[in-house]
């Protein structure tokens, strides 16, 4: 019961960590919320997430590569950020926000300097994510249910 407990608080501290550090929005926390009549509901949003991001991501490389940013390029930051707020990953909203600015100012090479900037997040975000889904399942395992942040 004692690990249970820990796993409880270890899942709290670092859940309030990424929401410290900006890396979710309150949205994310709103989300964690629902997962109360479904432990799966967040990792469902963030696996569409993560899904979505494999169907841009080789627009992505490739505008970092050959320096080409067209409507194609913004219309899959635009699908970046929009699966992104869904979840609430704050830093990567941001920098396709910062995208967006940069195109519809014409400014390429701003838009080219965020394209890194949005891969290396998202990966970060994933990373932290996928942690906060394995503490979520070590919970579950332990016969624990999952604390909800308030």
């Amino acid at each position: 019961m004692d690990s249970l407990k820990q796993l409880q608080r270890q899942y709290v501290q670092f859940v309030k960590s990424l929401y410290r550090e900006r890396i979710v929005d309150r949205q994310f926390v709103e989300m964690q919320k629902m997962q109360k009549d479904d432990p799966d509901f967040l990792s469902g949003i963030a696996n569409n997430f993560f899904d979505m991001w494999e169907s841009v991501s080789h627009k992505i490389d490739i505008a970092i590569e050959q320096k080409i940013v067209d409507p194609e390029l913004y219309d899959a930051v635009h699908r970046v950020k929009g699966a992104g707020m869904s979840l609430g990953v704050k830093k990567v909203i941001t920098l396709c926000l910062d995208f967006q600015e940069h195109y519809n100012t014409r400014n390429h090479e701003g838009c080219l300097q965020c394209l890194p900037q949005i891969k290396d997040d998202y990966q970060s975000v994933k990373d932290k994510l996928q942690m906060v889904f394995g503490l979520q399942q070590q919970i579950i395992g332990a016969g624990g249910s999952i604390p909800i942040l308030g």
